[in-house]
């Protein structure tokens, strides 16, 4: 079993300062092979030239533009050579055993994705299992579940894109995370949902441990606003693509809803709205060309059964 790590980054050169040396750790300590890739999204601090004088190992992609996350991570998967690609955030810090518990699993023939317990550098439990639960506005991708203690690994609905294993082959069958989601948000929510549509698997191992600071990136570069506006758009471009059934009739209704009477006044919802209509031409296409054997609601449900006697805590 061989591993790739790819680090989308953009002016990320003291986070790749302080959590590389953590990374090359853990890589040595699990004894298997492999390669480290770093996307940069023509960062304009000395990210590149950090990694050229101090880690002469890494493969650097040097973007002549800035893409966006998911190109940005596009551009990695699509050069990586082994089995299993890692894509990992600049501002991820890894435990040195973290390979340790999630290696065994690798050898599944249906597993699309893999990731472990995300906690704040207060040691609060931050991300975790993601459960399937539906609101007005859709699916909540913001649940997260803790599990009984005995349990070493359980379904998820997605893994966070912070930090996460991916099949090599099955993320190129998918075609990496979409672009329609450039800049950010959704897009690792939303790769999962393709995976599991297709009869995959997604797993939560909790014993696999990672350190992560809340909002250390996007907050930093764009504003308050802005951030809003995105994460709202590609919401609907998630639920455009695969709410079915009920939950597609509650997302149109509660959409225009917003637009006549829940929202009036809230600028950055029409913001969202206006991009996600700009989109549709693409989301169109994209729902003609993409065969699935699973509804999302069947999925859904399939999760919460297997769920069933294992969770302890949602959060």
């Amino acid at each position: 079993m061989k591993i790739s790590v790819v680090i989308p980054n953009f002016n990320g050169s003291m986070l790749l300062k302080e959590n590389l040396p953590h990374l090359i750790t853990a890589l040595k300590k699990s004894t298997l092979p492999y390669e480290v890739i770093i996307a940069d999204d023509k960062s304009t601090d000395d990210s590149v030239a950090f990694i050229k004088q101090n880690y002469s190992e890494i493969i650097v992609i040097e973007n002549t533009s800035n893409l966006g996350f998911s190109a940005n991570c596009n551009s990695g998967f699509k050069i990586a050579k082994h089995d299993w690609i890692l894509a990992m955030n600049t501002d991820v810090k890894i435990h040195e055993n973290f390979f340790e518990p999630i290696i065994k699993y690798l050898n599944n023939k249906n597993l699309f994705s893999v990731g472990g317990a995300i906690y704040g550098y207060d040691n609060v439990l931050q991300d975790a299992g993601k459960y399937p639960a539906w609101g007005l506005q859709g699916l909540k991708t913001t649940i997260d579940f803790e599990q009984k203690d005995y349990i070493t690994s359980v379904s998820t609905l997605f893994n966070s894109g912070a930090c996460v294993l991916y099949n090599k082959e099955k993320l190129m069958q998918l075609k990496g995370y979409d672009e329609l989601f450039t800049p950010f948000y959704y897009e690792d929510a939303e790769i999962c949902l393709r995976a599991l549509r297709k009869g995959w698997e997604c797993l939560y191992i909790p014993a696999s441990i990672c350190y992560h600071p809340n909002s250390a990136t996007i907050q930093k570069h764009h504003s308050e606003e802005y951030v809003k506006v995105i994460a709202n758009r590609n919401k609907l471009v998630m639920g455009y693509l695969h709410y079915d059934g009920m939950h597609r009739n509650t997302f149109y209704i509660m959409m225009y809803l917003k637009l006549l009477v829940c929202w009036a006044g809230k600028i950055w919802y029409y913001k969202s709205f206006a991009g996600f209509n700009k989109l549709l031409p693409q989301l169109r296409n994209r729902k003609k060309g993409n065969k699935y054997i699973h509804s999302l609601s069947k999925v859904c449900n399939e999760l919460k059964a297997d769920l069933k006697g294992k969770v302890v805590r949602l959060f």
